[in-house]
């Protein structure tokens, strides 16, 4: 068994996106600062505050975050966000173009690759890394693709995109559809390269943050 942690990093000064607030990682207490509080062996202790949008690095969508008093993040049960995963790699496609349902098709019938119901569903859209030139204009997934996804039942979406609309619609179809029958996108995840197997299980758990439109998650691919 190998874990594959599928997560960004957050570090001091990173955006989520580019018109969205940058995170503030500071050190709120230091060893050094504490020591005299303690007795040896102990040297101090450390904290660090951090400040950032619920949205940001590798994060899951509640329904919250574009329907009004849809679900919070803290209502979402967890066992929801685990489970059996298949690898769709439709990285090929062009950046310009948003993933079809028929696109998504042919990746799927090229690669062999079922959708049973309650599967997870990770499709790989970007070719390269996140935030290298093209990245926040990468189109992710077209409404065709998002109701395929929906007869075939899936319980969950992850992607490496940042979002799974086109960042130009400002309709936000697919964000729409989704949460409003709750198959929560999980975006920006990375290292899906690395992922060999058709199948894997997948987790991703957010903080359960009261009001929360959104959370931070670890996002996991377990292999054999």
């Amino acid at each position: 068994m190998k874990a594959i942690d599928l997560t960004l990093k957050i570090k001091d000064g990173m955006r989520a996106v580019p018109f969205l607030p940058r995170v503030v990682i500071d050190s709120y207490l230091t060893h050094s600062f504490t020591q005299p509080l303690y007795k040896s062996p102990c040297q101090g202790v450390a904290m660090t505050s951090f400040s950032m949008v619920d949205h940001c690095g590798t994060h899951i969508d509640a329904p919250r975050h574009f329907i009004p008093g849809g679900k919070d993040i803290s209502e979402i049960e967890p066992g929801r966000l685990i489970g059996k995963a298949v690898l769709i790699d439709a990285s090929s496609k062009s950046p310009e173009e948003p993933l079809t349902k028929e696109m998504l098709q042919d990746f799927m019938h090229a690669q062999e690759v079922e959708i049973n119901a309650g599967d997870i569903v990770v499709i790989r859209l970007w070719p390269k890394k996140w935030g290298d030139e093209g990245y926040f204009s990468c189109k992710p997934l077209a409404l065709s693709a998002a109701e395929f996804l929906l007869g075939k039942k899936a319980k969950l979406l992850g992607v490496d995109t940042y979002t799974v609309d086109c960042p130009e619609d400002k309709q936000r179809p697919v964000h729409m559809k989704l949460l409003a029958n709750e198959l929560l996108p999980v975006e920006a995840l990375v290292n899906l390269e690395q992922i060999r197997s058709k199948r894997f299980e997948f987790i991703a758990l957010p903080l359960p943050l009261e009001n929360g439109s959104g959370s931070p998650v670890r996002a996991i691919a377990v292999v054999d």
